[in-house]
């Protein structure tokens, strides 16, 4: 056929339908929700389970569903009033089958929707891999905000085709798709998707026609095979959610309960926006849900056996009821006596706030505690000035961070320091102890499991993340070469960690 010859996003509107109709014969949509290979269908389940949650439609919901091919979601959706739009009449052919009489289908193109629907036809429409298959994704999208309901939401998915791409490179190097079962038959992707989607194009596009609520990645966010957009109409502004977090107290110490009986306005309470996520780090964001578990992984998966003085090591030295600020403590908690500051509003944290700029009301801390923090920290010089601000003449002030040790953001990465480079932080204070925290198998195994997944990654920032964690359980052995190693007296030289002691 000569319209397949050409390229499809440059084709008339009646070739561009041509073209289509061969595709979906050539490549039917059913093979992916039938399929009997149990990976495939379970990711394809994953993002229809994702889709129909966001969605969130009632039985007096209008719903349409753009690109509804067979009608396999679309047979999913609780609603009295569904409608289908596709541009082929063979897969709305099937989908008559499969949904019956009371579903109206409508043959048509996704970027001429106000042509067959009125403006706010619909208080929920969807769309499941169908904008990398229409020639213009930002018209669709814009056909979509206009018939959809000023309260309606709408919901899209894509798939992550350099993700995919990757996968499917490391799965034929290792010949793993064989243990899997799968065909891959190409690793450039689907011949009937005409863009190539990664989040932060579909973000781009999404806000011009929308307020985009989030985007979720399929099955997980570390394993982002599809994205999933919800969004709401631009002029609703109501239905957007702000996401602010203040910095108070959640704890009764006695001694700041005076200030909650003045008032307010005793507390530095300022709202702050969060810091987006870093999605290269997001196996370790998903799994601080379970603090506990996070925890107990860190110790295993992590590449640093930490043998030498970490934040807990250093709280237990304090048993008479002395106040210890424990600064960037993640989902740790130490111990009844610890006030947890974080950034962000994890399980255990007590404060949010940023270390830089810790509340007016912190003050006589008996000492405080930061391990592996300092090097993501901006501005580290005014964090540890604050640090000596609201620990008490004669505290303890406990850092530890990384010396040799790969680049690791959360969200941010930016120093590396020597025990005498963490003392210089702190001019006016004594140096009270220095060590090696993680030793030189910890930074042999941290950096050994970096390169190889960097190399066997192909350019996936996410891919290379996960072949990391990878390649840290298999070097687990070798980093318990430090119990030993750890200890001699040059292993600072070339530590993974170190820390340092000072008195304020």
């Amino acid at each position: 056929m000569q319209a397949a010859l050409k390229d499809p996003k440059a084709l008339s509107t009646e070739d561009f339908r041509t073209w289509n109709e061969e595709m979906a014969h050539k490549h039917n949509p059913e093979e992916y929700h039938e399929t009997k290979n149990i990976l495939v269908r379970w990711v394809e389940g994953a993002r229809v389970r994702k889709l129909l949650r966001e969605l969130k439609a009632s039985k007096s919901d209008r719903v349409l569903e753009v690109g509804v091919g067979a009608g396999n979601i679309l047979e999913r959706v609780v609603s009295d009033h569904r409608t289908g739009i596709d541009l082929s009449s063979f897969l709305l052919s099937k989908a008559r089958v499969r949904l019956g009489p009371t579903v109206k289908l409508v043959e048509g193109n996704a970027e001429e929707l106000t042509k067959h629907f009125g403006a706010e036809s619909f208080d929920r429409v969807y769309s499941s891999e169908v904008l990398e298959h229409v020639q213009h994704p930002s018209l669709m999208l814009g056909e979509i905000s206009v018939i959809l309901a000023e309260s309606g939401i709408a919901v899209i998915s894509v798939p992550n085709e350099s993700f995919i791409d990757a996968v499917k490179s490391f799965l034929r190097l290792t010949r793993l798709h064989r243990l899997f079962g799968l065909n891959l038959s190409s690793i450039q992707g689907d011949e009937w998707h005409l863009h190539r989607f990664d989040r932060a194009l579909l973000r781009s596009l999404c806000s011009e026609h929308f307020t985009v609520q989030k985007i979720a990645a399929v099955p997980f966010p570390f394993l982002p095979l599809r994205y999933v957009a919800t969004l709401i109409r631009l002029c609703n502004k109501n239905m957007i959610n702000k996401s602010y977090r203040i910095s108070a107290y959640r704890r009764s110490y006695a001694d700041i309960m005076s200030y909650m009986k003045t008032g307010l306005s005793g507390f530095n309470c300022e709202a702050v926006s969060p810091k987006p996520m870093d999605h290269g780090n997001a196996f370790k964001n998903y799994f601080k849900k379970w603090p506990r578990l996070y925890n107990a992984l860190f110790y295993i998966v992590g590449p640093a056996l930490l043998t030498g003085l970490t934040s807990k090591k250093f709280v237990r030295r304090f048993t008479k009821g002395e106040k210890i600020l424990h600064a960037g403590s993640g989902t740790k908690v130490l111990g009844k006596n610890c006030t947890n500051v974080d950034m962000l509003a994890l399980p255990g944290v007590d404060v949010v706030a940023d270390l830089t700029a810790l509340p007016q009301y912190f003050d006589s801390f008996d000492a405080a505690t930061s391990e592996q923090v300092f090097e993501h920290l901006e501005n580290p010089t005014k964090a540890a000035s604050e640090l000596m601000r609201v620990v008490k003449p004669g505290g303890l002030i406990h850092i530890a961070t990384p010396f040799l040790y790969p680049w690791h953001p959360s969200p941010s990465d930016y120093s590396r320091w020597t025990c005498e480079g963490l003392a210089s932080l702190f001019p006016e204070c004594a140096v009270v102890e220095k060590g090696v925290l993680a030793g030189p198998f910890s930074a042999f195994s941290a950096f050994i499991a970096s390169f190889l997944a960097t190399i066997f990654s192909f350019g996936s920032r996410t891919l290379q993340g996960i072949l990391q964690y990878f390649f840290l359980i298999l070097l687990i052995p070798v980093k318990l070469l430090d119990i030993v190693f750890a200890r001699f007296p040059n292993a600072e030289l070339c530590a993974a960690a170190v820390y340092v002691v000072v008195r304020v």
